[in-house]
């Protein structure tokens, strides 16, 4: 592998470890994202009466689930993926490392 292709590999492990960083803090707002909605259920009550904080309070339970769900498939997936990639870069590097010491040797 060339050295190019080492670099690009290198940017993508790095990439990928900023994603990660910033899934989790998106998931340390998921709890505040709730609470807030949860309070939408005032407004719901003094517009829509009774029904419509029924709605507000079933809706953000299902925003909830649905937020950890997406962020945690998120997780997973650039998990696997960089796994891959340390593996391959680990590889790479290792390759390298053979040819130059096969040019140095000759």
């Amino acid at each position: 592998m060339t050295p190019e292709k080492l670099a690009l590999l290198r940017g993508k492990v790095a990439h990928l470890e900023a994603e990660m960083d910033k899934l989790a803090k998106e998931r340390a707002l998921i709890p505040r994202i709730a609470i807030g909605l949860l309070f939408t259920a005032i407004p719901c009550y003094l517009l829509w009466g009774i029904w419509g904080a029924l709605g507000a309070l079933i809706f953000v339970p299902c925003v909830f689930g649905a937020a950890v769900y997406l962020i945690g498939s998120r997780v997973i997936e650039n998990r696997q993926h960089l796994e891959k990639m340390r593996a391959e870069l680990a590889r790479a590097e290792a390759d390298l490392q053979c040819a130059e010491n096969r040019t140095q040797a000759a």
